[in-house]
């Protein structure tokens, strides 16, 4: 049995086929609830094999390209009067 804290994100990057729900969290950085929360909202969309609920590669990264881009907003000078 592999420990989840035991595995880095290089070693679970997506081109292995396909990620559990505990390895995509992993690998994307977030918790497993929030896995879930991205599920619920249709941003994520995972499949089952047997019992078993997987992530594929490629979703994982339409997923990761579909997240909003942080914008750095700088407060403008103060006119001059």
């Amino acid at each position: 049995m592999v420990i989840i804290s035991d595995i880095s994100s290089a070693e679970i990057y997506p081109e292995v086929g396909a990620l559990s729900i505990a390895e995509f969290a992993v690998w994307a950085g977030i918790s497993r609830s929030k896995v879930y929360m991205e599920i619920l909202a249709e941003r994520l969309v995972p499949d089952k094999v047997g019992r078993r609920t997987v992530i594929w590669s490629s979703e994982a990264e339409r997923w990761r390209a579909n997240l909003p881009k942080y914008v750095v907003r700088r407060p403008q000078p103060e006119p001059v009067p």
